[in-house]
């Protein structure tokens, strides 16, 4: 099976900030020499699928059996923008409404649901979940094999390989040792609870 796309909106963002865009697309290698003058990199068997459209700055790799789909019926807004720099890698999905910012890096089997922000700077390791409206913002880095939990938000932390962080969970400011687990509903700065 190769490329395709929905008939939907694909649009980059040139280097010399010109927008390209074109809608009603069938198949992803009509556009994929546009996308190369950009420097865009989307390897084989790219999906978009029930989505109004896709925003890919310039400079951006997007690994092989990568997903966007649309799951929550219709959505007024159901996009992605993918900013500068971002590294996106193989055997992943991502629901609508996530947003990366410049030059996040993400690891191989990751799942994202919908309504999710990567600040800039974000590192995330292979065989990840990540569930609806997460935050991970100000260079952030997420091991392996970690879940994080519905409404989550990560800033300026490290979470090492093999957690489970709870839904509603905020770390700032934190490192987490492999195997934790934080319970649904922590406030957590610089390792020390809140309330």
């Amino acid at each position: 099976m190769g490329n395709w796309i929905e008939p939907m909106t694909i649009r980059t963002l040139s280097k010399n900030g010109k927008i390209w865009g074109g809608v009603g697309f069938t198949d992803i290698i009509a556009v994929q020499k546009e996308l190369k003058k950009d420097n865009i990199d989307i390897g084989n068997n790219f999906k978009i699928i029930g989505m109004d459209a896709i925003f890919i700055n310039h400079d951006v790799k997007i690994g092989m059996n990568v997903t966007f789909k649309q799951t929550d019926g219709w959505v007024e807004r159901a996009n992605v923008v993918i900013s500068s720099g971002t590294i996106i890698g193989d055997d992943c999905s991502f629901e609508h409404e996530t947003h990366f910012g410049y030059n996040c890096i993400l690891g191989n089997n990751i799942k994202v649901d919908c309504r999710c922000t990567f600040d800039s700077e974000v590192l995330i390791g292979s065989n990840v979940i990540i569930e609806r409206c997460c935050k991970i913002i100000d260079n952030s880095i997420i091991g392996n094999n970690v879940t994080i939990g519905v409404g989550s938000e990560i800033y300026n932390s490290i979470i090492a390989d093999n957690v489970l962080i709870g839904n509603h969970v905020k770390l700032k400011n934190c490192k987490i040792d492999k195997y934790s687990i934080i319970e649904n509903y922590v406030n957590m700065i610089s390792n020390k609870i809140t309330i």
